[in-house]
């Protein structure tokens, strides 16, 4: 009787909130309405025109799923189907409280109704059929963003017509997994169906209904089967060394913060400040992006992809982290991700986001890189299409908040603030990110305290209240308490010098650089040489950088929010702010080499080396020796001089080769129709161009792999280069000078004379190659 009378009684009218035992430091304004202005402004109405209202007339299978979940043939659906309309509506709600646009709310309210039309009578909310329901595939997930995204529309709207909605699916999920004998667990895909354990927490704080806080309890145990987060936090494991270091399980982390919240026990607030800090610190890209291949790995330097989704999880958690510890290191976490990787995903039109945003590369589509999720209906529906959209929004979640004696400011981005129920007004004018000057006004009807962040990378930062100086010190908040008429400012300046943070592993010897909040890039689209040519920077480089004007935007292509050049020994670098960077098609790098002692001929010792001069006849005869162990994992320089006795008559010759198997190519030195060239093979193939090599001369030859660019040289001057794979991974053991040792099809001799082979773990700068 009583799940009879859970079904059709909303709980919002037999229970109440649950009284909070564990505080929050910082809590967000959900009243609040924000107006960005500057680029901030500019990419935030471009998510709206761009994608929110477009997206359901150009994919009309966003709802339409749902309404044919029970017809035949059966949907041909992926596991996650369910998650789109959620993550689309939250997406949406976020920018409605930074947007007054009627056409928005209309729109949003319109979607709303079609979408609750669509829930059955048992209170399913999904797009798979009866037989299945919330049974398997990631349904529990799907609801988990549906849920959170009505109640999110509720709190904007007072739709009570969405809260019910929500209260009815809740009722259903815990009648399929409390009156009977099956677990979420049972569902499969843990870390993500888990995750309805965080909507389930805050609806039980909402409500008081006990059976919601009972299915957390449910699933908090099974976590010890799963992804173990209690105990793992606890314990201080760092986050990627978890059972399930997936991204989706951050949605599941956040259950722990509500658990703090409504029981008050550290241990939920200790074992989620362990994971934050664990992942800040292993795992949080140069771009403040989070994940390796979709997770944490413990390595933030590894040329792996990092999906834009996993990124809008980072800064879902870290908003919690930020309500629940105050602390100002988090709100920078979020300024770097919301400036660089988040927006670094979007492209500045609007109209799409990327799956993957790499430190160094190009951009792609989501649409185009993970295809294989469209369906008739739905060509540009994907994970990332639909919850990239909502980073923008989540500004409004922390840039301003409040605390137990007033307001916490965390933007310094131009916005205009109102809050309704406190009777306060902000202003900023500025032009941050892109220049340090600051000036805040507010209006408040009584005495106010406000504190304002002062970046930690902002050394020699001033501030003046009314002309009056103010002492303030980088890394943390000027407090001032007064009463606010707006008619005297607080004006800041961040100096906005340029500043360099070294990288380690793959970024070994290398920097990125910084200005202000932003992350710094070379692009193709601002040089005219590709990134093999790209000049090692000094200290004095960044000393010495100028700001340039930025062309402005064509008909076609990304302009820059600025660039920056440094002078490079004549050569000068443009950079430009990451979040355009790649926007045209270009390829761009953010992770740029240093001049080092190996420049000046030190570093790491020649693998091998063969000094003597060797001649081969071109019929059947080559000079092997063993591969020097490890070659290939990582960055190296082969070289040889070579002196051709003639061209091959027909085919490919072989000047150097340590191939192995089909798949299997470290490196090869060709000639090929009287052109040289250099091939890789692992994972992926590389191929340079082929440049004329002429009889009868010597010249020198080498090859260099540096990350994931193969550059060929000849007589000292870089040639051609292609894109190599990122890893290699080889089982050859050989090569040799003149022929193919290990292949077994026709000859591939070459006649000629060789001298002075060296072989390095290391790639050489253009400069001791010539030398």
């Amino acid at each position: 009787m009583r799940s009879l009378l859970f079904l059709f009684v909303p709980v919002l009218g037999v229970a109440a909130p649950v009284a909070e035992k564990g505080p929050l430091l910082l809590q967000s304004l959900p009243s609040a309405r924000y107006q960005f202005g500057g680029v901030t402004g500019e990419r935030i109405a471009a998510n709206i025109d761009g994608w929110l209202l477009a997206a359901p007339r150009t994919n009309p299978g966003l709802l339409e799923m749902f309404r044919l979940r029970d017809r035949q043939p059966a949907q041909p659906l992926v596991p996650w189907a369910g998650e789109f309309a959620g993550k689309y509506l939250l997406s949406c709600v976020a920018a409605l409280r930074q947007s007054d646009r009627a056409d928005l709310r209309a729109y949003v309210a319109a979607f709303v109704r079609e979408l609750l039309a669509t829930q059955a009578e048992d209170g399913y909310i999904g797009p798979f059929p009866k037989e299945r329901r919330l049974l398997g595939e990631w349904d529990l997930w799907g609801h988990y963003h549906i849920m959170q995204g009505l109640l999110e529309w509720y709190d904007f709207a007072g739709d009570v017509a969405a809260l019910t909605a929500v209260e009815r699916a809740a009722a259903l999920i815990c009648r399929t997994y409390l009156d009977g004998t099956r677990r979420v667990l049972d569902a499969g895909s843990p870390e993500m169906n888990m995750a309805i354990s965080h909507v389930m927490a805050t609806l039980h704080r909402r409500t008081g209904e006990p059976r919601y806080l009972e299915l957390v309890r449910q699933i908090e145990k099974d976590w010890e089967r799963a992804g173990d987060y209690l105990r793992t936090g606890v314990d201080g494991v760092p986050f990627y060394k978890t059972p399930r270091p997936r991204w989706e399980s951050l949605h599941d982390l956040q259950t722990l913060v509500e658990l703090w919240r409504i029981t008050g026990e550290p241990r939920y607030r200790d074992a989620f400040s362990s994971h934050w800090r664990t992942i800040r610190e292993c795992d949080v890209r140069n771009s403040g992006a989070f994940s390796g291949g979709e997770q944490a790995t413990g390595n933030a330097f590894a040329p792996t992809a990092i999906e834009t989704c996993c990124t809008v999880a980072w800064m879902a958690v870290s908003t919690d982290m930020l309500r629940l510890t105050g602390g100002i290191e988090v709100a920078e976490e979020l300024e770097r991700s919301t400036f660089n990787g988040a927006l670094g995903a979007q492209h500045p039109c609007g109209r799409w986001w990327t799956y993957n945003t790499p430190m160094d590369g190009d951009r792609k589509s989501s649409a185009h890189d993970i295809v294989f999720q469209a369906r008739a209906g739905t060509p540009e529906l994907n994970c990332c299409s639909v919850n990239g959209p909502r980073t923008p929004g989540m500004l409004s979640e922390w840039a301003v908040m409040s605390d137990a004696g007033g307001l916490v400011i965390n933007t310094h981005a131009p916005v205009s603030i109102i809050i309704p129920d406190k009777k306060t007004s902000l202003v900023c004018e500025s032009r941050y990110p892109l220049d340090g000057r600051v000036t805040w006004r507010l209006t408040a009807p009584e005495k106010l305290r406000v504190r304002f962040r002062i970046p930690s990378w902002a050394a020699g930062a001033t501030a003046a209240l009314a002309g009056a100086p103010l002492t303030v010190k980088p890394g943390t908040y000027c407090d001032i308490e007064r009463v606010w008429t707006g008619s005297e400012a607080v004006v800041f300046q961040f100096p906005m010098t340029l500043r360099s943070m070294e990288g380690q592993r793959e970024q070994a010897g290398k920097v990125s650089v910084y200005r202000g909040p932003l992350l710094l890039a070379w692009d193709q689209h601002d040089n005219g040489y590709d990134e093999f040519r790209i000049p090692r920077l000094t200290p004095e480089d960044l000393r010495a950088a100028t700001l340039a004007e930025p062309p402005p935007a064509g008909l076609s292509g990304a302009a820059p929010w600025l660039l920056v050049e440094l002078p490079c020994a004549g050569r000068p670098v443009r950079l430009r702010d990451f979040a355009t960077a790649g926007m045209n098609g270009t390829r761009y790098r953010s992770w740029l080499r240093v001049g080092t002692a190996a420049t000046a001929g030190g570093g790491p010792p020649v693998l091998a080396e063969v000094k003597e001069e060797i001649s081969l006849n071109g019929r059947d005869e080559m000079k092997p020796f063993p591969l020097p162990a490890g070659f290939g994992r990582g960055d190296f320089t082969v070289a040889v001089q070579v002196k051709m006795n003639a061209l091959p008559a027909r085919g490919l010759a072989q000047v150097f080769s340590a191939w192995a198997a089909a798949g299997d190519d470290p490196l090869r030195l060709v000639v090929e129709n009287g052109h040289l060239h250099a091939r890789i093979e692992g994972g992926s193939g590389a191929g340079t161009g082929g440049v004329a090599l002429t009889a009868g001369e010597w010249h020198h030859v080498a090859a260099v792999k540096e990350e994931t660019v193969l550059t060929l040289y000849l007589d000292g001057r870089p040639v051609a280069s292609a894109a190599a794979p990122a890893v290699l991974t080889t089982k050859s053991k050989r090569c040799a000078l003149g022929g193919n040792p290990l292949f077994k099809g026709s000859p591939e001799f070459l006649s000629a004379s060789f001298r002075d082979l060296r072989i390095w773990q290391r790639a050489l700068p253009d400069e001791e190659v010539a030398k």
